[in-house]
């Protein structure tokens, strides 16, 4: 909408992954001693909020009004992602880990595919019904119009020169920009209530898991007393 180059648009990102870097170093040192339920808690609900703030953007909105939502959703992606692995691995046994860990990859895999062509289709349908309904209101000719919609679904820019006299290329790019960002608004309002909705739900249904020193202690007391049996077993055995 504003013209920004792949390079430069990719850079502008960069809060959301210096924000992703950040807080998955916290969040595994949360996780060592509270467990995952609350980092996971908190992310859902950080990455929800910072997704609902950006649906106020519009076609003219600058970088500066926006980048610190960006560095919010990448906090939240951080707290959730490392404390989501621990709690599935830590509701199987050992000798199960291997197929806990394949598992969470591929469901994490086939959600990220499904997210996209759900939310890839809300956006190109909210863009096209909002589009098709500004190019009527300018009242073009509909050889025009058929013509503006086949460019902007393959993502061209409509140029003046192949407009005919008399229609405003600014008015076609307030159109397209205005829709593209209705667009956007639609997925983002998905994006961000899913994830509120699912904080309570994460936070009722994921199992507490024990402090990391706990558990190292609990698991040493289990050797002990392993190693004790079997000596005497063996000494038993041994007795005349």
């Amino acid at each position: 909408m504003q013209g920004y180059s792949p390079t430069r648009a990719g850079l502008l990102q960069l809060p959301a992954t210096l924000g992703i870097m950040a807080s998955a170093i916290v969040s595994g040192r949360i996780v060592g001693r509270i467990g995952a339920r609350l980092p996971i808690t908190i992310g859902l609900l950080m990455t929800g909020f910072g997704l609902l703030m950006l649906t106020a953007l519009e076609p003219t909105t600058g970088y500066v009004s926006f980048w610190y939502w960006l560095l919010l959703i990448g906090l939240g992606n951080g707290m959730i992602m490392s404390p989501m692995t621990t709690a599935v691995m830590g509701t199987v046994p050992n000798e199960r880990a291997g197929m806990a860990s394949a598992t969470s990859n591929t469901m994490r895999q086939v959600g990220s595919v499904f997210g996209i062509a759900v939310l890839g289709n809300l956006v190109t349908r909210r863009f096209t019904d909002h589009l098709l309904t500004a190019l009527r209101g300018l009242r073009l000719p509909p050889q025009v119009t058929h013509g503006v919609m086949a460019s902007a679904a393959q993502g061209r820019q409509v140029t003046p020169a192949k407009l005919p006299a008399g229609v405003d290329p600014a008015a076609i790019g307030r159109a397209i920009g205005l829709s593209f960002t209705s667009g956007l608004h639609v997925a983002l309002w998905v994006s961000g209530i899913m994830l509120i909705v699912g904080a309570p739900i994460a936070a009722a249904t994921i199992r507490k898991t024990a402090p990391h020193h706990v558990r190292a202690a609990a698991a040493a007391r289990a050797q002990k007393v392993e190693t004790e049996a079997r000596a005497r077993a063996l000494s038993g055995k041994e007795a005349p």
